[in-house]
């Protein structure tokens, strides 16, 4: 079925003239996906193995332990989880031959990249969290298959309760690693590794997205700022008011020879600093605030360039569609006249178009 699958496919290009007829999957080099995906298919558990085993030693607790060749078989199995992830993006709508047409137009590479691209774009949330998912659950399976068989009586890592195993890769993959469980195998410890870097990545991702999540867009950076700097203006007023109080009642105390202490002029001297200050931030703010609208500025005249743009290009296809549809018209009218002269003259092979416009039927459609 997989290689029907990929011959299909190459003659799917080959309708669509992305490859030419001749092509076959060797000289695509399509043979060396083909041959990598035989080879995660081909391992299964079979009944003849149901009983071999092979022995392995654990230098670190000084015992040797038996792997049942039909669960490593098995381990190589949930490598097949590749081609359900494949079969899950080309259900996706960004996988579809319109599609791939948009691509082509545009001249980006239709294929899973931009799939999976295009599903982060849109939803970045719930990819990672479906993908956080899968992973745990299949690693935990993997690890299980590979730590149960060096379990022995009054060991505290026991792998057979499937719960131990998924906390173990929940540890691994934030790079937390308490030490309660932890792999003692040689495949458990390859699992292991896997699982640190796909932990690495996901968590990666994870905080760029929640980034890019909490940034705020033009629209609310204008809004953030108008909010701040109303605040500021308030604080300001407030700020001023309590300065001319201040200096007011010093005023007044002057006038009466009433001696004024030294922690009034040092509070005088707080609040006119306060006031500076806030002066300062709020003038900053108004320089801030016209950044924002020069950038709001600029990124609507480029919106109504692309606009205008893509107007003019409308219009233009439009007229060529008027021309096209005249041509059409013409043609046809022109083989009804011929299909009339044909009836009255069947040796005629000219259509009978008037003066240096006669031509022959075939070159009228390659025309």
């Amino acid at each position: 079925m997989t290689i029907i699958r990929y011959q299909a496919h190459l003659e799917f290009h080959k309708r669509r003239r992305l490859v030419l007829n001749e092509e076959t999957l060797i000289s695509t080099a399509g043979h060396k996906t083909l041959i990598k995906e035989l080879i995660l298919i081909l391992p299964h558990p079979n009944p003849l193995f149901y009983q071999s085993k092979f022995r392995m030693s654990n230098q670190f607790i000084a015992t040797t332990y038996e792997h049942n060749v039909n669960e490593i078989m098995n381990l190589f199995q949930l490598l097949k989880i590749m081609i359900i992830i494949r079969v899950a993006l080309m259900l996706s709508t960004y996988f579809t031959s319109s599609a791939q047409r948009v691509c082509t137009m545009y001249a980006v590479k239709p294929g899973y990249l931009f799939v999976i691209k295009s599903l982060m774009k849109a939803h970045p949330f719930q990819v990672l969290f479906v993908a956080l998912i899968w992973s745990i659950f299949i690693f935990a399976h993997a690890l299980r298959i590979c730590e149960r068989p060096l379990f022995q009586e009054g060991d505290k890592i026991d792998f057979n309760h499937f719960k131990n195993a998924i906390w173990t890769v929940l540890v691994t993959m934030t790079t937390v690693g308490y030490g309660d469980f932890y792999a003692r195998t040689d495949f458990g410890r390859i699992v292991s590794f896997f699982v640190c870097i796909w932990g690495v990545f996901v968590v990666s991702l994870m905080v760029v997205t929640l980034t890019n999540f909490l940034n705020m867009g033009v629209l609310e950076t204008k809004a953030f700022s108008i909010i701040e700097r109303l605040a500021t203006r308030r604080d300001l007023r407030e700020s001023a008011f309590h300065l001319v109080r201040h200096f007011l009642m010093m005023a007044a105390r002057s006038k009466r020879k009433e001696k004024v202490s030294s922690d009034e002029i040092s509070m005088l001297r707080r609040k006119i600093n306060e006031f500076k200050s806030l002066n300062r931030q709020y003038k900053s703010m108004l320089d801030e605030a016209t950044n924002i609208s020069e950038e709001m500025t600029r990124h609507f005249e480029f919106l109504r360039d692309e606009i205008k743009n893509s107007v003019d290009k409308q219009n233009k296809i439009a007229e060529e569609a008027l021309k096209l549809a005249d041509r059409i018209d013409r043609i046809h009218r022109v083989l009804q006249e011929d299909m009339k002269n044909r009836s009255l003259n069947p040796h005629e092979n000219f259509l009978t178009l008037p003066g240096h416009l006669q031509m022959s039927k075939s070159h009228l459609l390659l025309r």
